[in-house]
């Protein structure tokens, strides 16, 4: 069955990007982000992050967000190469698809929280793709 054969595959490769993931997680001064995708549109190159996830309630606001350790490096990623930080979600509640560049979401409201440290920008900051 094909698909069999496709999962195989895909455990695979899980498991050689486990191995290079582990070696560069003991070398010094390392960093690395594992992107969801990476693309270039009219001649710009943008990393992309693409959540699926229920929406963050009030207070402070409704929103959704990322880990503080996602957003740093891809706001560095940017930094250093200037490649385009877009954050997309796929509301679970709602079905809805909303996005934004992480550079206007960081630069408008958010909210960091303690429990999980993931950084919640406000929905009215996203903008969404009708599917």
């Amino acid at each position: 069955m094909d698909v069999v054969r496709d999962i195989e595959k895909i455990k695979a490769g899980f498991k050689g990007e486990k191995l290079v993931r582990d070696f560069l997680i003991r070398q010094r001064d390392c960093k690395f982000a594992q992107l969801d995708m990476i693309s270039k549109i009219k001649n710009q190159w943008y990393s992309i992050e693409v959540k699926h996830q229920e929406m963050f309630k009030a207070p402070p606001f409704d929103g959704h967000g990322l880990p503080v350790w996602q957003v740093k490096t891809r706001i560095e990623l940017y930094e250093d190469l200037g490649v385009i930080p877009l954050f997309f979600v796929l509301d679970k509640d709602t079905g809805v698809l909303i996005y934004n560049s992480l550079i206007n979401l960081e630069a408008g409201q958010k909210f960091t929280t303690g429990k999980k440290s993931r950084v919640i920008y406000p929905i009215d900051n996203f903008k969404t793709i009708e599917l």
